[in-house]
């Protein structure tokens, strides 16, 4: 319920509270983010688009890389699966709330920013831009366990996944979100999502209730317990409007194959593996907002090659030199661009290769 202006009782903290409706049929986990179906049309009187369609500002679904520069809010509460969609309660951005994070977090320090990644969409992990979609953390907590560097393996049925101490405090039936990963040799074997523990095994290995992957692979996880896992967080932004972080994704580059990544936001780039007969590629598409931001991020080793993005049009640091490309193969490699007008202006390099 949203409390009078100015009056919060102790013991509540400050929220915006809105009743939306979620036009997904999956379950939503207290504290997951959503986003606007800010373009939405039907073919129903008074909803195509050049209708005044006041579903725009209504309608919400999980994050993704179409919809992540239009962060709407967080689930209040768990809510079940429901074929069609359903309504919903959503804290907006500017609330002090409970949000669910998939790292360890230090109070007052610790920014996150909600993923639009496919194996944890509305999870809040690595930071992004500052505004809507992104929090500061107000509780100090502890992830189970959790691996980005590409160091977890899972065996050649998809279904043993190792890392070592990282399920010391796992139980079966626990969650184990894997964003992002590929084979040794860098094939597409790996789907992203939540898995179930079915098994513990130990603290270094358990055993997946249904297969991750097609072959053995390496890979990108965090562990959360059945009951879910919380934190009390301050969402940036205004209920009203404010600037966009653009959220943030984990991607897979794939041996000699391109793999896009978003419009905005921050891009982190999964490695760990080789991939040995060609880059993996990507064209950053030009910005349709003066001072668009974009970042890309390594996380962990590509062997032999690396991700390359490319731009139709950039300058590097000096401004004058022309900016072709930008190459990450190693963990912390990074770039942030910004868009001015018809270009592309990089503002900031460390370890990747430019062209």
């Amino acid at each position: 319920m949203r409390m009078a202006k100015g009056y919060y009782p102790a013991g509540q903290t400050k929220t915006e509270v809105e009743r939306v409706f979620f036009s997904g049929s999956t379950a939503l986990v207290r504290g997951q983010g959503v986003c606007y179906v800010r373009d939405y049309t039907s073919s129903a009187s008074g909803e195509t688009a050049t209708d005044p369609c006041t579903w725009r500002d209504k309608r919400v679904a999980v994050p993704s890389t179409s919809n992540n520069r239009w962060f709407a809010g967080v689930a209040t509460q768990n809510y079940a699966a429901k074929t069609g969609g359903r309504y919903i309660e959503i804290y907006l951005p500017g609330s002090v709330c409970e949000i669910a994070p998939g790292l360890t977090t230090t109070v007052g320090v610790t920014r996150l920013t909600c993923s639009c990644g496919a194996g944890d969409a509305g999870m809040w992990t690595w930071e992004g831009f500052p505004g809507r979609g992104t929090a500061l953390a107000l509780e100090t907590d502890t992830v189970i366990g959790r691996s980005t560097d590409g160091t977890a393996t899972l065996d050649a049925a998809g279904t043993t996944l190792t890392k070592a101490a990282a399920f010391t405090d796992a139980v079966a039936g626990d969650f184990v979100y894997i964003t992002a990963g590929a084979s040794a040799a860098g094939a597409s074997v790996v789907t992203p999502g939540k898995y179930t523990i079915a098994t513990w095994s130990s603290a270094n290995a358990v055993i997946l209730s249904s297969a991750a992957s097609s072959a053995a692979a390496v890979c990108n996880m965090y562990v959360i317990p059945a009951a879910g896992r919380v934190i009390l967080a301050r969402l940036e932004g205004d209920p009203l409007g404010g600037e966009e972080s653009g959220l943030q994704q984990e991607i897979s580059p794939i041996n000699n194959t391109a793999v896009q990544s978003m419009v905005g936001g921050v891009t982190y780039v999964a490695g760990g593996y080789t991939l040995g007969t060609g880059v993996s590629t990507a064209t950053l598409a030009n910005g349709t907002i003066k001072y668009e931001k974009k970042a890309v991020i390594g996380l962990g080793t590509l062997t032999t090659n690396g991700w390359k993005l490319t731009v139709t049009a950039g300058k590097q640091l000096d401004k004058a030199t022309a900016l072709a490309s930008t190459t990450v193969n190693a963990a912390a490699h990074q770039s942030w661009l910004y868009w001015m007008n018809t270009i592309w202006i990089l503002d900031w390099s460390s370890g990747a290769t430019l062209a």
